[in-house]
């Protein structure tokens, strides 16, 4: 069982999301746009990483707004809980 940052496995964190939200440094709404997919140099492909859009963002710096619209690269907890357009 992996563990993230603030160690928990993925079954822990995916049922206590009131307690990611509250350590989160920022948040953002975001399509999926490709799974165990990088769009980053110097980033490994794994079944936890994904392409996803960003749609918008809840909550963080003012800086990350320029990100509104691109495309990133971001590690999950649990890919089984995703799925990518198209």
């Amino acid at each position: 069982m992996s563990q993230n940052e603030i160690g928990q496995s993925a079954e822990e964190a995916s049922s206590n999301p009131e307690a990611l939200v509250g350590q989160a440094g920022f948040i953002f709404s975001g399509t999926v746009t490709k799974l165990g997919a990088t769009n980053m140099a110097g980033v490994p492909l794994g079944e936890e990483t994904a392409v996803v859009r960003v749609k918008s963002f809840v909550r963080g710096p003012a800086l990350l707004e320029a990100y509104v619209g691109k495309d990133i690269t971001v590690k999950v907890l649990d890919p089984h809980q995703l799925s990518e357009i198209g």
